[in-house]
């Protein structure tokens, strides 16, 4: 070895000397180099040989600062020193294998199973390279299980042996589980009757039936009792033993209704005894009122209300079920009263709706019936016009009185009289439901009630309406103003008027002298086509009576007060004129006044002049024409007022 080469292993690549390696290369070195001086002389006897060498072997060590391993570089940190990646403690991990998630390293354990052994339980375990072992097989019964691997319902588990299970199936009916000391198993209850039927199951309750009981294991000396439904015992008054399967009982008593259904019980003479629940109803069955087939057919959307009815020829109250078939929707079925109701459904077609209705009595005897009900995809005509009054004929308007009435409907509707009937004289159009005609005149006012039905043809509703017809009558006004308004069905009105009459008077120049005042004028007309509704208006005003006066002993008095005009609407009647016309007359008598006038009616008349007048006598009374009616007055004796005038509408 060179002296360089030993020198080189003493020093470290920070340029420190290892002791360690200084002392093998010491106690390694040939034996031409135990001494110091010939250490010394071997490196020259040169004092700066550390920095000699440093330079000397810098440009032995690598430039490099990165350590590749595996493809994984790591750099050279300050200490020029390389840190790896740490691997995860391996204490407590023995058996494991090292691996990683691409990021962190970790230790894993060996899942492969290379054998495993179930023992005696009755598994068969899997052999898995990894993950769990699967156990196959019937656990047997030392080990927990039953070692029975199917199971039915009812089965009952037992030990048959030790450590042995065993099942036993469900038994027969009304069988009981016993044992023979060893195993149980299932068998017959000894002296245990059991009961199939009965004849008759139903009977009118009364005393005295028989009944016949069929079925197995009946003795001789059993007996038979009666169960009501409130569990009222009825001991039968004899039970004949017939065979092993059949026993004849006799009721003892009316059997009540209330307390049907009625169960059996048969009990032997060892005790044993079976019981069959509601085996006989008492009673008669109820009896239908209703006929089967349609209660009715009716339009979509109508309101519906129909019943069906059934009697209990025993007296007892009824309930109503619905067994089979179904109601429309929207209508539902009263259990008590069997009633029918609610709001027929829409259809896209004429639908029947056929079911079945069961009558029960309370002694649950029952009698069904079946029935149907129609929807139309229609409905009934929609009446437009109201109920009730149509209106009032009056009696100056009954001439051409019409009232119309009105439905609508997708289809034509026609129109009838259901009942009552229209005033006398009037009659219905069919097609447009107008009521038309001249009603009969009355006496007092009468007032037709009646029922009208609107018909599409197939589908109808009814309404009821009423007319009235007045007797004649009118209205009088002796003094005063105001306005008279029209009645609803007042078309046609008949007015007169009257002005009043003129004042009566005196004068005692050359004796007394008497004058009357003239009468007032009248007129009448007949307004009409006016509007039935009613509500037109006319003014009217009614004259009044003129003065009477006494000009003592004047020679020409000028005579007495012009009596005032009545009007209505656009007729009048003129007031007459008082005491005298201005001619004097001869000896005790004076010539009256002048007549008033009519106008504007369709009958107008003047008032007659007044007569003369004597001491203490009444004026003349002029009477007016006979088309109108009346009258107005002339004045009356000396100085004497006028009587006043009128006005009178008739309807």
């Amino acid at each position: 070895m060179s002296k360089a080469r030993y020198l080189a292993n003493v020093v470290t690549s920070t340029g420190a000397i290892s002791t360690d390696a200084l002392s093998t290369v010491i106690d390694g070195a040939p034996s031409n180099l135990n001494t110091l001086n010939e250490l010394a002389a071997a490196i020259n006897d040169d004092p700066s040989y550390y920095t000699t060498l440093n330079t000397a072997l810098s440009g032995k060590v690598p430039t490099s600062t990165t350590l590749t391993i595996n493809g994984v570089s790591y750099s050279l940190d300050a200490n020029r020193t390389w840190t790896v990646d740490a691997l995860p403690s391996q204490i407590g991990n023995s058996g494991k294998y090292l691996t990683t998630n691409g990021t962190v390293a970790s230790w894993t354990e060996n899942s492969a199973v290379a054998s495993f052994s179930a023992g005696t339980t009755g598994l068969t375990p899997s052999t898995a390279s990894s993950g769990a072992i699967v156990l196959a097989g019937t656990l047997n019964v030392a080990s927990g299980g039953t070692n029975v691997t199917t199971y039915t319902t009812g089965d009952i588990l037992y030990a048959s042996a030790t450590n042995t299970l065993s099942k036993l199936a469900i038994g027969t009916n009304g069988y009981v589980l016993t044992s023979n000391g060893t195993i149980p198993s299932w068998a017959d209850i000894p002296d245990q009757p059991v009961i199939n039927s009965v004849t008759p199951s139903s009977f009118g309750g009364a005393a005295g039936t028989s009944f016949t009981i069929t079925g197995t294991g009946f003795h001789s000396g059993a007996t038979v009792t009666f169960v009501g439904s409130d569990n009222t015992l009825f001991v039968a008054s004899t039970t004949t033993f017939d065979s092993p399967t059949q026993l004849t009982a006799v009721t003892p008593a009316a059997f009540p209704i209330s307390k049907s259904p009625y169960s059996i019980t048969v009990t032997q003479l060892s005790g044993a005894t079976t019981t069959r629940t509601a085996l006989i109803t008492s009673g008669t069955a109820p009896s239908w009122t209703t006929s089967s087939g349609s209660i009715g057919t009716f339009s979509e959307t109508a309101s519906v209300s129909v019943n069906v009815v059934a009697t209990d020829p025993d007296g007892g109250a009824i309930t109503y079920s619905l067994i089979s078939g179904s109601l429309p929707s929207g209508l539902s079925l009263n259990t008590s009263t069997g009633n029918i109701s609610g709001t027929a459904p829409l259809q896209t077609v004429d639908t029947t709706y056929s079911f079945t209705i069961r009558a029960t009595d309370v002694g649950t005897n029952s009698s069904d019936r079946a029935f149907n009900i129609t929807i139309l995809d229609n409905i009934p005509p929609s009446w437009v016009t109201s109920a009730g009054s149509l209106g009032t004929v009056w009696d100056l308007s009954r001439t051409g009185a019409s009232f119309t009435v009105q439905a609508t409907d997708t289809q034509t509707v026609t129109y009838s009289v259901a009942s009552g009937s229209l005033p006398a004289g009037m009659s219905l159009n069919s097609s447009t439901g107008v009521i038309s005609g001249t009603p009969n005149a009355v006496a007092s006012d009468t007032t037709s009630n009646f029922v009208i039905s609107a018909s599409d043809g197939s589908l109808s509703d009814s309404r009821s309406f009423s007319i009235t017809v007045k007797a004649p009558s009118s209205t009088l006004y002796t003094s005063g103003s105001g306005t008279y308004t029209t009645s609803s069905g007042q078309t046609t009105i008949k007015a007169t008027v009257s002005g009043g009459g003129g004042g009566g008077s005196t004068t005692s120049c050359g004796g007394q002298r008497y004058a009357a005042g003239g009468g007032g004028g009248a007129a009448q007309k007949t307004y009409s086509g006016l509007t039935p509704v009613g509500g037109q208006s006319y003014s009217y005003s009614v004259g009044a009576g003129g003065t009477g006066y006494n000009y003592g002993g004047a020679c020409e008095p000028p005579g007495g007060g012009v009596g005032g005009t009545s009007s209505f609407g656009t007729i009048s009647g003129g007031g007459g004129g008082g005491g005298r016309s201005g001619v004097p007359g001869n000896g005790y008598t004076e010539v009256g006044g002048s007549g008033g006038s009519g106008s504007g009616g369709d009958v107008n008349q003047t008032g007659g002049n007044g007569g003369a007048g004597s001491g203490g006598a009444v004026g003349t009374r002029t009477a007016l024409a006979a088309a109108v009616g009346s009258y107005s007055q002339g004045g009356a004796n000396s100085g004497g007022t006028g009587q006043g005038g009128f006005v009178r509408i008739e309807a």
